[in-house]
């Protein structure tokens, strides 16, 4: 990539404008999955439109493989780029699986017991969880102006949600859940970021989604739901979710991770609600309050602090080649 946007930061080189542009189209991909997931709840649990969301992705990226070795000059090609998966590699694959596919559960769970709102604003905390885990077991060290930045972008979630989470009626369980969702997927970067130098965002995303299908499957069998949609219209919304949100998000969310630290790109998820609820706006004709636009100016403030920092981008020489696939 020969464009790159120059931050105004002394210490870093510029980061390319691909990487900026897999951030960017990562999150908004992403900011569809509450829009797909309330389409295929209207036919199956959120357990089973979990699991579709991660067997869907496996077949799909399979597929992706199998296109790719189908022209004979590309097959010895394809077989040198097969990646070797050490011991560790594959321990830092279950554990992202597992890490997501049970916060995913957890989160589906925790909002039979509490409100959307509760549940909203309780995930805002993930990028803290982010921050702590990094300094706790990788002894990762965040300047003050991205503690200030991120402190600004949780704010703005508060302000978001508040109106509704005072009308909200839970219960404490629910809230515990939400909050270790929370805590598990603040994790969830940090391993991908560990994971990137050993193999592909193609590769990170096809074997965390064979762990999570494997994880949520007994779930759905064992709470007795419905396991696959009945209608065109749930086959879409879980496809959807599935390419969209699970392959073009995470992966290109991964791909961001080659400059930007997995802080600032917790940080940045935080803007996904804002475009969830534009698109919502959109689709199906929600009311945004003012609220809802003094919050959204407080997150999108917050993440521009955060990217002024040291610890949202990484110096040239911290980057490591990212494999080809």
């Amino acid at each position: 990539m020969f464009y790159r946007v120059r931050l105004r930061q002394q210490w870093s080189a510029p980061v390319e404008l691909g990487v900026i542009l897999s951030l960017v189209i990562g999150l908004v991909a992403i900011s569809f999955s509450p829009i797909f997931i309330r389409l295929s709840e209207g036919e199956i649990s959120p357990y089973s439109t979990i699991f579709n969301r991660f067997w869907i992705a496996t077949v799909a990226l399979g597929l992706w493989n199998g296109i790719s070795t189908k022209r004979p000059e590309d097959s010895v090609s394809f077989l040198k780029k097969q990646p070797v998966y050490s011991v560790q590699t594959l321990g830092l694959l279950l554990g992202l699986g597992t890490l997501l596919s049970t916060s995913l559960i957890v989160w589906a769970w925790s909002l039979t017991e509490t409100s959307v709102a509760n549940s909203a604003i309780i995930h805002s905390l993930t990028p803290i969880f982010t921050a702590l885990w990094g300094w706790l077991f990788l002894k990762r060290q965040i300047d003050g102006k991205f503690l200030m930045g991120m402190a600004i972008a949780v704010g703005g979630t508060l302000v978001i949600g508040f109106h509704d989470l005072s009308h909200s009626d839970s219960r404490i369980q629910g809230d515990l859940a939400a909050l270790f969702s929370a805590l598990l997927l603040g994790g969830y970067p940090l391993i991908v970021e560990q994971l990137k130098s050993r193999i592909s965002p193609k590769e990170i995303i096809k074997g965390c989604s064979i762990v999570g299908m494997l994880i949520t499957l007994p779930v759905v069998i064992l709470t007795g739901e419905q396991l696959f949609p009945h209608t065109i219209h749930g086959w879409f919304a879980v496809i959807s979710l599935a390419v969209i949100c699970q392959i073009i998000g995470l992966g290109l969310e991964a791909v961001s991770l080659k400059r930007f630290s997995p802080e600032f790109i917790s940080t940045c998820h935080l803007v996904t609600p804002i475009l969830g609820s534009i698109a919502a706006w959109g689709i199906f004709g929600e009311i945004l309050s003012p609220d809802n636009w003094i919050g959204f100016t407080c997150v999108l403030l917050g993440i521009y602090v955060t990217l002024l920092s040291r610890s949202a981008v990484k110096p040239q020489d911290a980057v490591n080649p990212l494999p080809l696939d």
